[in-house]
Parts: C-alpha cells; structure tokens; sequence
C-alpha cells in the first residue's frame, strides 16, 4: 500500500483481498474511493449497491456505512483527509456511492497514473488532484440526492408492490429491485401511507381475493394460486384472520347481500368449495 502523505491528507494506493470488511457507526475522517478494478460492495443507511471499475465511494467524517470486498477483492485509489483539516462541505453527511462522471474518471485515472509512475513533484500532483476529486464527488453526490429527492419514491415503491403482489415474490425481493436499501424502502413507504409495505401487499391480496370471491366462480383453491399463496388452507387462514370470516362463508354473505349482482353473473353458481 503507497502512502503520499502530506499536512491533513493521504493519498492510498488500496488493494483489499476477497473477504475484506469494514463496517463504522460515525467515520473518524473524510474519504473518496476510486476503483479500478475488483468490485467493492458499499452499503449504507440508504444504499447497497457493488461499485465496479469507475464506481466511487464517498465516506464524509461522522458517516456511517459498511464495505466489503467478495471473492475478488477491488484496488483502487483513495484520498483522505483528517477530521480538523476538512471543509465543513465534507463533514456531517450521508455516505454514498455513484459511477463516476467524465471528470471524476479522469482525475482517478491521473492519480493512478502518478501513484504507479511518480514524477518529482508527484506529492504536490496528488495532493490536487485528490482535492479536486473530492469536490467534484461531492457535486455528484448533491446532484444524485436531488434527483433522489425529486423522485416521487413512496408511489414508486407502491407500484413496484402492486405489479407484484399477485405473484410469490416476498417483499424484501421487490423492495431489493430498487435503488436504496430494504429498510428504508419500508421507512419511505410507511411514512407516506401509515403501513409496511408487507401490510399493503397482504391487503392487496385480500381485496384480489374479495374481488375474485365475488366477480367469478373460481373456488377457492384456485383463487389461492392465482393471487399468489402457496396453498388453500394458507389463503383461508390469512382470509379469515383479516376479514373475521372464511372466504366460504364471505362468499355466502355477498350473494346473500347481493343477490340480484351475483344471480345476474353466475345463474348456476350456488356453491363455493373450500
């Protein structure tokens, strides 16, 4: 590991090996990541993404965030700077990760190039150029959390939950779809709409089932595969445990509520099987 160190900074040649882990509550000093090769797998509060060649980590003093390498390991280049000698830009935030831009890319590429080939003054060079992709970082990374702002994600994330909620896929596979983690996928969700989006997928699964119970003449067991459980006695169970009634006697309340809708529909259909 080439350490060209300088007043408050350190430039890091890194190279992790597979099974690599870091993991902090509150980071003790301000960090840009550039990767070359490998891939290295960043996950915080609100990401969990693996950055390939180009990706970059940016890890703010009091950030809190986990890395780790699998079975290739990553090396790339980093620039750090010490708690006392860092903007007030660079402290006091989110971690993040993100593809780095044209500039980025180049000024990682050129620090690479100095750490392998140092010319005299490569000290003074790093000390730029490491700066330079710091600040250009850290405009992705506002630009990425406007973009993450402006996006209407709590419909996103309903909508994602609705294309899926007649099948088997468990939430914690959709939500994983997105862009964020899984736990603040639920944050987001549930302060928009008052419940987990577990909650919301089973609701939707019932009202399909309601709907189906009182439009067709599917009997239950079918009604169960189609919206996605895997067994009728399972769909009863949950049925009765939201609606207080077995979808048998829920269906035989319906016609007896509306008889002239169901009779009107289905002229021969006098019995549900359970």
């Amino acid at each position: 590991m080439d350490i060209y160190q300088g007043f408050g900074y350190r430039v890091i040649l890194k190279s992790q090996p597979p099974g690599y882990s870091f993991k902090t509550k509150q980071y003790d000093q301000f960090q840009v990541i550039y990767v070359f090769s490998g891939a290295l797998r960043f996950e915080s509060e609100y990401q969990k993404v693996v950055l390939g060649e180009g990706g970059i980590a940016l890890l703010p003093v009091l950030s809190r965030f986990r890395l780790s390498a699998g079975k290739m390991g990553y090396s790339g280049v980093g620039f750090v700077a010490s708690s006392g000698s860092t903007p007030i830009e660079w402290a006091g935030s989110h971690a993040y990760a993100m593809q780095a831009s044209s500039h980025a890319h180049m000024l990682g590429e050129l620090m690479r190039k100095e750490i392998f080939s140092p010319g005299p003054a490569a000290v003074t060079i790093l000390r730029g150029l490491g700066h330079a992709l710091a600040w250009e970082t850290i405009s992705i990374a506002k630009a990425h959390r406007q973009w993450r702002l402006d996006t209407n994600w709590p419909h996103i994330i309903k909508s994602a939950l609705d294309a899926t909620c007649q099948t088997y896929m468990p939430v914690s596979e959709v939500l994983n779809s997105l862009p964020m983690t899984y736990r603040h996928a639920c944050r987001i969700f549930s302060s928009r709409f008052g419940m987990s989006p577990k909650a919301y997928q089973m609701q939707q699964k019932i009202q399909n089932a309601k709907r189906l119970l009182a439009e067709t003449s599917m009997k239950v067991t079918e009604i169960a595969m189609e919206i996605g459980f895997s067994s009728s006695q399972h769909f009863a169970n949950t049925f009765k445990a939201h609606t207080g009634l077995s979808p048998t006697i829920w269906a035989k309340e319906y016609r007896r509520t509306h008889p002239t809708m169901f009779e009107f529909c289905f002229p021969e259909q006098r019995t549900y099987e359970l």
